[in-house]
């Protein structure tokens, strides 16, 4: 019955408005109101100063419509108002009516806001107004497309694709009005004359690609990206970057686009990304910005922000894959158990994984443009670094908890990804605290007798904190990997085990100064955690912050050893003295059977600058 009801509402919106105009003109005239019904110019208007011809005319006519001779006029309009609501009853969102109902007294004021807003170019409040309207609609892809296009006309590309996505996610058929589909002709006609004008000129086309968007013509959009992204100009690597993300959202998007009669044929976002890092190796200054990572195989370039981009993409390549893999792969999967689980959890972005091209594999991802605390500590306070701690020690904690959501244990614990449109089965090796020790630490000073010993003496103390609580860990959660707002980067040693291991990773670093670790691991890491979770926690904690201390240890004297080759005298001597802050927290936290075994270990080795911490 309701619904019948709304259909007969729907169907008969032009007689019912123009009803209701006349009733309410009859009305007035008849009472004669004594009341002024206008909106306060100056309270809408703020301090804005009235300089331009547009606030001018605005302001003129508020002045107009509160005046009480025009209340007749006014409250005559009103009720046409009526008539675009009833043509979108159906889009409305549950209770309909009670929506519909406040749509009407609020349209004027939207009205109104949305002309001030448009001829002051306040962009901002533009998306505002419209995101205030999400409550009443239940069918919001013109909603997103509109926002899109705002974000497009402020110049931010990256933001406006952002909501496109949106829009295609949950595409619906949009039923432009005969006034819309004029205003939008008008546009292309303006946008067109612009590009004839100026053909290197990039506004008239991201004008063309939003116009393609919002009127259903997907292809068009497409092909004006194209054009675009052939253009010789400055800006070109930046151009490319955002079509591969365009490309991708429609890609995601594909089996609903189909649905909704937009499929689109030869769409590949691979070959757009192959060509913008194609693009990248060609600019000199830029391919001499692939970086060796610190522990890793791996090379990693960071592009932008730049003029179209306000966030940071991070290219990372490598020659064998294999662990560039395995670390997008977990970054896909928590990033997509995170906003299915809407927790809020803080990670960079995957966006693409090429398995080779131009002998490379290649990892893409997208991420603020922070430092990570490794460079940001050079530079703050003892008390911005405990701020920026604690964000990141309650992101890896909700980045454990929520790792179990998706995690499967059967003979060996795995979990699913979904990329390209298919499952994929992902092993999560236990962590192997010898072997790390091996890797990190005796490899690097020299293989022994002696190293053998302290191996088994380190890892005799975790014997009792290997097999329990276990969670989906980072595995090497150093400074570097962890940015500004706590958010965590890098994932290829990603394994299974005691989730204190990432923890201590971050907190027992010489970079720390003299905070008090464990009272932020208590307060920030073991947050609501009780009874056997919380004392097997605080017993694990010490023995594996000499562990990472002496895994460091390594660590630091190979990059050392790396600056110091590259004649970076004064990085050298950086490294160096962290490998000496960590021997210390060795000889000072371990157990009198791994102080001895450390000693020995460090005596028989021939790098002549620890041996001043003995």
């Amino acid at each position: 019955m309701k619904r019948r009801l709304i259909d007969i509402l729907q169907d008969n919106a032009g007689k019912i408005s123009l009803g209701l105009a006349g009733l309410t003109a009859v009305g007035v005239y008849l009472f004669k109101p004594d009341y002024n019904p206008g909106y306060n110019p100056d309270y809408l208007l703020g301090e804005v100063e009235y300089k331009t011809l547009e606030l001018k005319l605005v302001h003129k006519f508020m002045d107009i419509i509160s005046s009480k001779e025009l209340t007749i006029v006014y409250y005559s309009i009103v009720p046409l108002l009526v008539y675009p609501i009833l043509k979108t009853l159906r889009k409305l969102k549950e209770p309909v009516f009670t929506n519909a109902f406040n749509l009407i007294f609020d349209a004027p004021i939207f009205l109104f806001l949305g002309a001030l807003f448009k001829a002051t170019k306040n962009y901002n409040g533009l998306i505002n107004l419209l995101e205030n309207q999400r409550r009443y609609f239940g069918i919001e892809t013109w909603i997103d497309l509109q926002i899109g296009s705002i974000h497009f006309k402020k110049g931010d590309i990256e933001g406006g694709i952002e909501y496109f996505k949106k829009a295609f996610e949950n595409l619906s058929r949009v039923e432009l009005s005969l006034v819309e589909k004029i205003i939008l002709l008008n546009l292309r006609q303006k946008s067109l004359l612009e590009l004839k004008e100026k053909p290197k000129d990039t506004e008239p086309y991201f004008d063309l690609i939003d116009l393609g968007l919002r009127e259903n013509n997907f292809k068009e959009s497409v092909e004006y990206w194209d054009k675009l992204s052939d253009l010789d100009i400055k800006e070109r690597i930046d151009i490319n970057v955002l079509h591969a993300l365009f490309l991708d959202s429609l890609e995601k998007n594909k089996e609903r686009l189909a649905k909704a009669g937009k499929y689109l044929e030869n769409i590949s976002s691979i070959k757009q990304w192959e060509k913008a890092i194609k693009l990248i190796l060609e600019e000199q200054d830029l391919e001499k910005r692939f970086e060796k990572i610190a522990d890793s195989r791996n090379e990693v370039l960071e592009y932008g922000p730049s003029k179209f981009l306000k966030n940071t993409f991070v290219f990372k390549r490598a020659v064998k894959g294999d662990e560039l893999r395995g670390d997008y792969l977990t970054n896909l999967f928590l990033y997509e158990l995170n906003r299915k689980s809407n927790e809020g959890l803080k990670l960079a972005k995957p966006l693409k994984f090429l398995s080779s091209f131009k002998k490379y594999s290649y990892a893409i991802t997208q991420r603020k443009p922070l430092k990570n605390l490794e460079d940001a500590f050079e530079s703050v306070s003892d008390e911005e670094k405990e701020i920026m701690l604690k964000r990141g020690l309650m992101n890896t904690r909700l980045m454990h908890d929520l790792s179990t959501l998706g995690l499967y244990f059967n003979e060996e614990p795995y979990f699913y990804v979904e990329e390209e449109g298919q499952k994929i089965k992902v092993a999560a090796k236990r962590y192997d605290y010898a072997a790390n020790l091996e890797r990190r630490l005796i490899k690097r000073l020299g293989k022994n007798s002696q190293g053998g010993e302290l191996i088994s003496a380190v890892d005799e103390g975790l014997v009792p904190y290997k097999n329990r609580f276990l969670r989906l860990i980072n595995g090497d959660l150093a400074l570097p990997n962890i940015l500004e707002d706590g958010t965590i980067i890098d994932f290829e040693k990603m394994a299974l085990g005691n989730p204190v291991l990432d923890a201590v990773t971050t907190l027992e670093d010489p970079k720390n100064g003299s905070l008090d670790r464990r009272k932020l691991f208590g307060e920030n890491y073991l947050d609501n955690l009780k009874g056997w979770e919380n004392e097997y926690l605080e017993e694990s904690y010490l023995p594996h912050a000499v562990f990472i201390s002496a895994c460091q240890v390594g660590s630091k004297i190979e990059q050392g050893r790396k600056a110091l080759e590259n004649g970076k005298l004064e990085k050298a001597n950086a490294h160096v003295n962290r490998a000496k802050g960590f021997a210390r927290q060795v000889l000072e936290k371990g157990s009198p059977k791994v102080k001895n075994k450390f000693a020995e270990y460090i005596r028989s080795s021939e790098v002549k600058e620890l041996q001043e911490v003995l």
